[in-house]
Protein backbone atom coordinates (compact mmCIF):
# COMPACT_ATOMS: atom_id res chain seq x y z
CA UNK A 1 0.00 0.00 0.00
CA UNK A 2 1.29 3.30 -0.87
CA UNK A 3 1.10 5.81 1.64
CA UNK A 4 0.83 9.95 0.94
CA UNK A 5 1.95 10.49 4.74
CA UNK A 6 4.16 8.92 7.28
CA UNK A 7 2.43 6.54 9.25
CA UNK A 8 1.45 8.33 13.15
CA UNK A 9 2.89 6.93 16.23
CA UNK A 10 1.13 4.63 18.23
CA UNK A 11 0.64 6.65 21.28
CA UNK A 12 -1.38 3.85 23.32
CA UNK A 13 1.70 1.44 23.15
CA UNK A 14 2.67 1.35 26.28
CA UNK A 15 -0.75 1.87 28.03
CA UNK A 16 -2.83 -0.94 29.62
CA UNK A 17 -5.51 -2.77 27.67
CA UNK A 18 -9.20 -1.79 28.32
CA UNK A 19 -11.31 -4.11 29.74
CA UNK A 20 -14.58 -2.91 29.22
CA UNK A 21 -16.39 -1.33 26.68
CA UNK A 22 -16.25 2.43 26.23
CA UNK A 23 -12.66 2.45 28.38
CA UNK A 24 -11.07 3.51 25.25
CA UNK A 25 -12.02 5.06 21.60
CA UNK A 26 -9.93 5.70 18.92
CA UNK A 27 -10.54 7.70 15.67
CA UNK A 28 -9.45 7.96 12.22
CA UNK A 29 -9.69 9.91 9.52
CA UNK A 30 -9.06 8.78 6.08
CA UNK A 31 -9.91 9.12 2.52
CA UNK A 32 -11.80 6.44 0.01
CA UNK A 33 -12.24 6.47 -3.80
CA UNK A 34 -15.91 5.82 -4.87
CA UNK A 35 -16.37 5.33 -8.75
CA UNK A 36 -14.28 8.81 -10.04
CA UNK A 37 -14.57 11.06 -6.52
CA UNK A 38 -12.59 10.79 -3.26
CA UNK A 39 -14.80 11.16 -0.16
CA UNK A 40 -13.64 11.08 3.61
CA UNK A 41 -14.55 8.86 6.29
CA UNK A 42 -13.90 9.96 9.97
CA UNK A 43 -14.74 6.69 12.31
CA UNK A 44 -14.76 6.23 15.84
CA UNK A 45 -14.47 2.66 17.31
CA UNK A 46 -14.33 1.26 21.01
CA UNK A 47 -10.76 -0.27 21.35
CA UNK A 48 -12.18 -2.98 23.65
CA UNK A 49 -14.97 -4.06 21.46
CA UNK A 50 -13.62 -3.10 18.21
CA UNK A 51 -17.16 -2.10 17.20
CA UNK A 52 -17.67 1.37 15.50
CA UNK A 53 -19.47 4.04 17.53
CA UNK A 54 -19.83 6.23 15.20
CA UNK A 55 -18.80 7.31 11.49
CA UNK A 56 -19.53 10.03 8.82
CA UNK A 57 -18.89 10.55 5.56
CA UNK A 58 -18.13 13.98 3.36
CA UNK A 59 -16.93 15.44 0.46
CA UNK A 60 -14.73 17.52 1.88
CA UNK A 61 -12.15 17.19 5.19
CA UNK A 62 -14.00 19.85 7.84
CA UNK A 63 -13.96 19.79 11.19
CA UNK A 64 -18.06 19.77 11.14
CA UNK A 65 -17.06 15.85 9.62
CA UNK A 66 -15.06 15.18 12.10
CA UNK A 67 -18.12 16.38 14.79
CA UNK A 68 -21.14 14.58 13.45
Amino acid sequence: MHRFYQKSVNLRKDQPKPTAPNQHWAADLTYIRVGSRWLYLAAVIDLYSRRVVGWSLGKRKTVSLTQA
